[in-house]
């Protein structure tokens, strides 16, 4: 913003035409900066006093040059202009939030303090309030939020989302977390003749011929799929080394198991 051109203005001000003969117009209130569109707001009433502050403008001025880009007249009244006031320019904005829980059936809670997790470049952080607006599949996970305190519980297997919602200033910003609740290790799930193993980036099955198999990322994102064609299976998926979660299914019988390759 070009100050000296802006103080400039203002100096002229006293110039502008008046709603009556013989009177210019005066600065009034505080003129403000709106860096949504670059223009500083100044606002000027009628010289004198009495029935003359019935007459009222407001000025966009150019942030950049100082120049008058447009003149508002308000309707005739005693508006005593103060401070314009803008509506926000950002929105709410989560930060550091986990969007991607994996979680095993039986196993320990997931927590989470989202104290300070979320800011706005137009408000302060006491005036910003978090609310769990959807705690997704309650028979994958119990989803919970007291105060700041983010709990996620695992119930049983597969996968779901919750959506957490921030609001300030009457503007709402949404967070997903994606949940997985897996199954125990992988050998818990293998019957007294069957068996799944994982080494060296391979999968082996056996006792499984005739299944259809898909192998999920922990996001929840199917990365690769096999049939075991006989009882000693051996896949080799083309997946980066980590922890998947491999699920499988022949009929009315199923299989979900975690590997890591």
């Amino acid at each position: 913003m070009n100050l000296k051109r802006i103080s400039t203005l203002l100096a002229i001000m006293p110039t502008c035409v008046a709603a009556t003969e013989g009177k210019t117009q005066i600065q009034y209130g505080s003129p403000r900066m709106d860096d949504r569109t670059n223009r500083l707001i100044v606002m000027t009433t009628q010289s004198g006093f009495g029935k003359n502050y019935e007459h009222n403008w407001l000025h966009l001025v150019d942030g950049t040059t100082g120049e008058l880009q447009k003149t508002f007249k308000l309707k005739q009244y005693y508006w005593f202009q103060e401070l314009p006031v803008f509506p926000d320019k950002y929105a709410p904005e989560f930060n550091g939030v986990n969007g991607y829980v994996t979680l095993e059936k039986g196993g320990q809670p997931y927590t989470a303090d989202l104290a300070g997790s979320v800011s706005d470049r137009d408000n302060i952080a006491y005036n910003i309030s978090i609310a769990l607006s959807d705690s997704g599949d309650a028979n994958v996970a119990d989803v919970t939020l007291d105060g700041t305190t983010l709990a996620i519980q695992p119930v049983g297997a597969g996968t779901t989302k919750a959506i957490l919602t921030a609001e300030s200033n009457g503007i709402t910003t949404e967070q997903e977390i994606y949940i997985t609740v897996n199954m125990p290790d992988a050998i818990g799930q293998a019957t007294a003749h069957r068996a799944i193993k994982a080494a060296g980036g391979r999968l082996t099955v056996n006792g499984y011929a005739g299944w259809a198999f898909t192998l999920y990322s922990a996001s929840g994102m199917a990365v690769a799929d096999f049939t075991a064609t006989t009882n000693n299976h051996t896949a080799t998926p083309a997946v980066p080394a980590g922890a998947y979660i491999l699920k499988g299914c022949c009929g009315s019988e199923a299989v979900t198991v975690k590997v890591k390759l």
